[in-house]
């Protein structure tokens, strides 16, 4: 399956408070899935599973590939609460990226 994250001109970027941690949040209307950092990942202690392989593609024109997922995670943001997908990658100064998915 192939995923594109933060290729938009559409972003917004803010800090939200998802499981009592004040995280960087970037909602990019662009992107085909959500993502999340490893290392909030495992500050978290969020359960991940073992998927089928993800190539994502960056700005930078490299690829990334992954298996690793968090499923069914459970977030609120401005009071909405919603259970998504987040597909775990080695971001910087970034927590979650949000997509469309």
């Amino acid at each position: 399956s192939r995923a594109k994250a933060i290729k938009s001109k559409d972003l917004i970027q803010n800090d939200y408070d998802i499981a009592d941690n004040l995280l960087t949040v970037l909602f990019d209307l662009g992107a085909t899935h959500s993502f999340i950092s490893l290392d909030c990942e495992d500050r978290l202690g969020l359960p991940i599973f073992f998927s089928f392989d993800f190539l994502v593609s960056t700005p930078t024109s490299t690829s990334v590939e992954t298996s690793v997922l968090c499923a069914s995670c459970p977030i609120s943001i401005s009071g909405h609460s919603y259970r998504i997908n987040l597909i775990c990658l080695p971001l910087s100064n970034i927590d979650i990226i949000l997509g469309m998915d």
